[in-house]
C-alpha cells in the first residue's frame, strides 16, 4: 500500500516541481522586461514559486511521516485500530514540530482516515477476502 501511495505523491510532486520552474522561468523573464508593471508581476510570480516549493516540500515530509509511522504502527499488533491512530497523529505531530513544518491537526486525522480506507480496499482483512465469491470459487476449484 505505501508503495502506491508514494509512487501517487512522487508523480504529483514532479508535477508540482514542473509548475514551480515554469513560474520561476516566467517570473525571471518578466523581471528582465523593460516594463515596471511586468517587472512588479515578475516579483509576485517568484513569490509564489517560492511558496509553492515550501508548500510541497512540507506536503511531502508530511505524508512520508504518515507512511511511515503507519507502517510502523501496524507492525505492533497489541494496539486497537483506535490505539493506532493516535500513536501515528501523536509521532506525526512530533516529527512535524521537530521539522518545523506546520501542521493543520484535524486536516491529518482526515489524510490519516482516508489513507486507512485506501488500504482497506487495498488489502482487505483476510475474513473479507475468504467471504468473497472470487476466493469461494477459487478454493471450491482446488
Amino acid at each position: 500500500m505505501t508503495e502506491v501511495i508514494k509512487e501517487i505523491a512522487d508523480i504529483a510532486m514532479s508535477v508540482i516541481a514542473v509548475i514551480s520552474v515554469i513560474l520561476l522561468v516566467i517570473s525571471l523573464l518578466l523581471k528582465k522586461s523593460g516594463n515596471k508593471k511586468l517587472q512588479a508581476k515578475g516579483e509576485e510570480l517568484a513569490s509564489i514559486q517560492e511558496e509553492l516549493s515550501k508548500v510541497s516540500l512540507s506536503a511531502k515530509s508530511i505524508l512520508n511521516y504518515i507512511l511511515e509511522f503507519m507502517q510502523q504502527a501496524e507492525e505492533n499488533v497489541n494496539f486497537s485500530g483506535a490505539d493506532k491512530k493516535k500513536w501515528v497523529i501523536m509521532q506525526v505531530k512530533e516529527a512535524c514540530n521537530n521539522a518545523g513544518i506546520p501542521l493543520d491537526q484535524q486536516e491529518l486525522e482526515e489524510n490519516i482516515e482516508k489513507l486507512i480506507s485506501f488500504s482497506k480496499q487495498v488489502n482487505p482483512p483476510q475474513k473479507q477476502i475468504e467471504e468473497s465469491e472470487e476466493y469461494k470459487e477459487e478454493k471450491g476449484n482446488e
